[in-house]
């Protein structure tokens, strides 16, 4: 259900009951490779809430005093930004319905059999203010690697006591101080992208929308090794956001769309000789030759994403945002 609040009420809102949040539940979740995500419930003493709770409300504090930008693949965050997106299109959330198993009895503990340090992904803190009536309730989430869990098997662990180290026959677990996403009042709300799109599941959705951009923009265009050039900009995260952002222009400017085409790029090349696109063939019969070389696998993505400040190909002047929307479109 979309929020009735704007990103920024929220934020405000977060920002002044920060130091009132307090833990109702903390959990892990592990996620096999192609498997469903798991939760698992983390029983914490009263200090250690405590710590929890100081630690979520400076979180909430810094993210409630920067200004919030929809997320969109491909889009960069400016500085002094927060990207929000709803919760009803975050893949993870809608697969970890928190509210609904938060008293349930099912849900199994950290020290259950079936819980695999190895596949540990994400601690997640429900919290919520006092009022009795209409409490403000803010969920916090911190990526954790399976390597913040120390098991007695890893080798032998020991503590300082303060004058000399001691044997420790029980895990450790390393909480991160700085949390990744807040999720509140419908929105959930998170700085690095990379970090986000890979945790909360947004690669499957992307690497399908990409397949589907690929096929259906670049379907004119000539390529000698096309299969090539398609399995690695459907799959690499840093080309599918660049195939992101050229569907996004392709639906939003009709003029963009007539300038991807096959005599229009050669034009554009051919007067722009910095580029460096290779082909193969010769005149109007070149076709876009794709290397998987680091420094030149992403030149045809560039190109097609009319990548440049000032652009002579579409006549477009591009302002920040990852190059947001342009004037003149």
């Amino acid at each position: 259900m979309t929020t009735a609040q704007s990103p920024e009420s929220v934020l405000e809102s977060l920002g002044r009951e920060a130091f009132n949040l307090k833990q109702r539940q903390s959990y892990f979740v592990t996620q096999r490779p192609r498997g469903d995500a798991q939760i698992f419930r983390l029983t914490t003493t009263r200090e250690l809430a405590s710590s929890f709770d100081e630690k979520n409300a400076r979180n909430a504090l810094t993210f409630s005093g920067l200004t919030p930008l929809e997320y969109s693949s491909g889009r960069v965050l400016p500085e002094g930004h927060v990207m929000w997106a709803l919760n009803e299109s975050v893949p993870l959330l809608q697969s970890l319905p928190l509210e609904e198993q938060e008293g349930s009895e099912l849900i199994l503990g950290y020290e259950s059999d079936e819980f695999h340090t190895r596949n540990l992904k994400l601690t997640v803190t429900t919290t919520q203010t006092s009022e009795p009536s209409n409490p403000t309730k803010a969920t916090f989430f911190r990526i954790t690697r399976p390597s913040a869990v120390l098991e007695e098997r890893d080798g032998l662990a020991a503590w300082f006591n303060g004058s000399a180290f001691d044997r420790l026959d029980n895990d450790i677990v390393v909480f991160n101080d700085r949390v990744d996403a807040i999720s509140v009042d419908g929105y959930t709300f998170f700085m690095n992208v990379h970090n986000f799109v890979r945790a909360f599941q947004f690669v499957d959705q992307m690497k399908q929308a990409a397949r589907e951009t690929f096929d259906l923009v670049l379907a004119d265009l000539q390529f000698e090794d096309r299969e090539s050039f398609r399995r690695v900009a459907t799959t690499d995260l840093t080309m599918i956001t660049k195939m992101t952002s050229i569907q996004r222009k392709m639906e939003a400017y009709p003029r963009y769309r007539e300038a991807l085409k096959m005599e229009s790029l050669l034009e554009f090349v051919d007067k722009n000789p910095y580029i460096e696109i290779e082909f193969d063939g010769e005149g109007s019969d070149r076709k876009f030759r794709f290397s998987n070389n680091p420094r030149a696998r992403f030149k045809i993505l560039k190109l097609l994403d009319d990548d440049y400040l000032r652009s002579n190909l579409t006549e477009f002047d591009y302002e920040v945002d990852s190059k947001g929307a342009p004037s003149g479109a």
